[in-house]
Parts: structure tokens; sequence; C-alpha cells
């Protein structure tokens, strides 16, 4: 069995194959794009989540170095006081 088509018919469906192929193309070009973006961002997260750990870590020792300090002036405030 053959098929006759018209050669009109024959260019819209090239034209037709050749836009859905430009289509994919760009489908798989911005997936790339999108993946290397996500990918920079987990990246970037976690540098910020391990500075956000040493921050708090810092944080945490100064706390502790106030409250001695403030202890240490209550110490000394209740030995000059008798």
């Amino acid at each position: 069995m053959m098929f006759v088509i018209s050669l009109k018919t024959f260019f819209k469906i090239f034209s037709l194959f050749f836009f859905f192929q430009l289509i994919q193309k760009e489908y798989f070009n911005l997936q790339v794009q999108s993946d290397r973006r996500l990918m920079e961002i987990d990246t970037e997260l976690n540098d910020k989540r391990t500075k956000l750990q040493v921050y708090e870590k810092v944080e945490q020792e100064l706390d502790e170095v106030v409250m001695q300090a403030a202890q240490g002036n209550e110490l000394l405030t209740i030995s000059n006081g008798n």
C-alpha cells in the first residue's frame, strides 16, 4: 500500500517535525540550565548553612564569656560589699 500526499502537506508535516525538534532541543537546554542553577543554589545554601553554624557557635561562646564575666563581677561586688 502506498500513501500519496501533496507537496503542500509534505511541507506542513516537515515544518511541524522541524518545529517539534526545535522545541524539544530548547526544552532540553532549559532543563540543563535549570539543573545547573539548582546545583549552584544548593551549593550556595550549603555555604550559608556552614557560615550560620559558625556564627551560632561564636554567639554561644560570646554568651558564655559574657555570663562568666557577669558572674565574676557579682562575686567581686559581693566580696567588696562585706
